[in-house]
């Protein structure tokens, strides 16, 4: 097994050489959730929970030692992570650079045979619906996170190798289930992967057990329809907007724009949701109701307010001024779907 980095800067080579030759299925790594199941919270996982999860996917995709894999996601959050636990368990060579929007904005050594990637990554270098050699050389594809846009989807239909859209979280230490995005078994319907157990509770959200995570219910605010052993996911219960690979709380980004109307001392109303976007399958976007004070103007000064007190994704993509936003019956602001 050969591990080649490019592209990277020397922290994040010191750091991903550090796990990869201490990593240890007795020890415990500490993870931050994406939101999820809940307001993201620190956890930890073992060495052990993590080979299993590799070797689920190995299994599934038939990955072996012969195989090359392209590591471009965050080796910060479990994706990235997982991508080189994967090479371990299965003894492929890594190649593992910096994540950027667009991978393939930087010329590799040479051609891998798996990857994983985020929607927006897709996005930026399928761009004017052109596949790059790059990536049609591949063997398997994996898209994480929610997002994919009509678009991105046919785009899928259209690549020489394997494309699955997986499903899973920190909490269940990386995807537990798979669709095909292309090929004679493409399809809307998630398939856990082996020994993976799924349910839904009273709200019809889905449920998981399964020895990566020690053989205890994971709660999710995913809303699904059982198919069999299987599942179609509906829609959240909660008003989490998923972003590309993100999960933004909106309540989060309005107590912040309430924190700029306290300082600026300027009475402000804000709804903060979720709109179809093709590049990131939502974006978030950021509605105040307009008064003699507030107006377009504002504009950039909320921005960089915004920009100092929050994660980059977290920023709203638009900020809209509107004359009405509706509130219910205690003076709360009415959301979608209330």
């Amino acid at each position: 097994m050969n591990v080649i980095f490019h592209e990277i800067d020397a922290n994040a080579r010191e750091r991903v050489n550090a796990f990869i030759q201490n990593f240890d299925l007795n020890n415990s790594y500490k993870f931050y959730t994406s939101g999820t199941t809940g307001i993201p919270k620190e956890i930890r996982i073992s060495g052990k929970q993590m080979w299993l999860s590799a070797q689920k996917t190995i299994s599934y995709l038939q990955l072996n030692s012969t195989h090359k894999a392209l590591i471009c996601l965050d080796t910060r959050y479990i994706a990235g992570t997982m991508m080189i636990v994967r090479c371990l368990a299965a003894n492929m060579d890594m190649l593992i650079t910096a994540p950027r929007a667009n991978p393939l904005s930087v010329t590799f050594p040479y051609l891998t045979d798996f990857a994983a990637f985020v929607p927006l990554q897709l996005s930026e270098m399928c761009q004017d619906g052109y596949i790059p050699e790059y990536l049609n050389s591949m063997k398997c594809v994996l898209i994480g996170g929610d997002g994919i846009s009509t678009t991105l989807a046919t785009l899928c239909t259209n690549m020489q190798p394997d494309v699955y859209h997986t499903y899973g979280m920190t909490e269940t230490v990386s995807h537990i289930a798979m669709r095909r995005l292309n090929g004679a078994d493409i399809s809307d319907v998630y398939t856990p992967l082996p020994d993976v157990e799924i349910n839904t509770d009273q709200r019809g959200c889905l449920i998981v057990k399964a020895d990566v995570t020690n053989h205890e219910w994971v709660v999710t605010n995913d809303v699904v329809s059982m198919v069999g052993q299987n599942f179609i996911i509906n829609g959240r219960i909660d008003h989490v907007i998923v972003s590309g690979a993100y999960k933004i709380h909106p309540e989060v980004v309005e107590n912040t724009v309430y924190m700029a109307a306290k300082e600026w001392n300027i009475p402000m109303l804000c709804l903060c949701k979720g709109i179809d976007d093709e590049k990131y399958g939502k974006k978030c976007v950021l509605y105040i109701q307009k008064s003699s004070v507030l107006n377009y103007e504002l504009i950039p000064k909320i921005l960089l307010y915004l920009q100092s007190k929050l994660h980059k994704y977290e920023v709203p993509k638009e900020i809209i001024f509107t004359d009405n936003i509706a509130l219910n019956a205690a003076g709360k602001v009415l959301r979608y779907g209330e």
